[in-house]
């Protein structure tokens, strides 16, 4: 009877066991999704950023052109202002007041631009930092499961010895 009582015992340990295992494997492969998805964001960010880089190293070229090519025009203006009429001359100091106000609209979209990509940046680092908070806890709960799994299995273990020490 006490055998019977024992080996039930026994069995329930071991199926106690193998839902454990099953469990953890589970909760495992969860974590693992969970954070396969979180990657997958951080990838999509880090993208974004390059992408926002590429997009401000194009407009500041392109401001920097812009503004050379400006410059150049000005100082032609300029160069030819001297022969103008009066009347020519004042319609050419508000073709240089718009260019140079271009100009202004251009550093200003520029500063815009790299504010954006600050953003963008902020926003990558703080996925990288929720993922690797992410992993820590996984790992740790990993790790507990694991405990729990070992204490189980020499619990079953010694459970087993002692059973077969009271059948001898």
């Amino acid at each position: 009877d006490k055998l019977e009582s024992l080996t039930e015992k026994l069995n329930s340990s071991e199926t106690e066991l193998k839902i454990t295992k099953s469990k953890s494997i589970e909760e495992k492969q969860e974590l693992q999704v969970e954070m396969s998805h979180l990657q997958a964001k951080l990838n999509e960010a880090n993208d974004k950023l390059e992408r926002a880089s590429r997009s401000v190293y194009e407009v500041r070229k392109a401001a920097d052109d812009k503004v050379n090519r400006m410059k150049e025009d000005t100082d032609k203006y300029k160069s030819t202002m001297r022969s103008i009429s009066s009347f020519e001359k004042n319609d050419m100091k508000r073709k240089v007041w718009d260019l140079e106000y271009k100009v202004e609209k251009a550093k200003y979209d520029l500063i815009r631009s790299e504010k954006q990509v600050k953003t963008l940046k902020a926003t990558a680092s703080s996925y990288e930092d929720k993922i690797k908070t992410l992993e820590e806890a996984y790992e740790s709960e990993i790790f507990e499961l694991e405990q729990n799994l070992r204490v189980k299995e020499m619990f079953y273990a010694k459970s087993k010895i002692a059973s077969r020490q009271r059948m001898e």
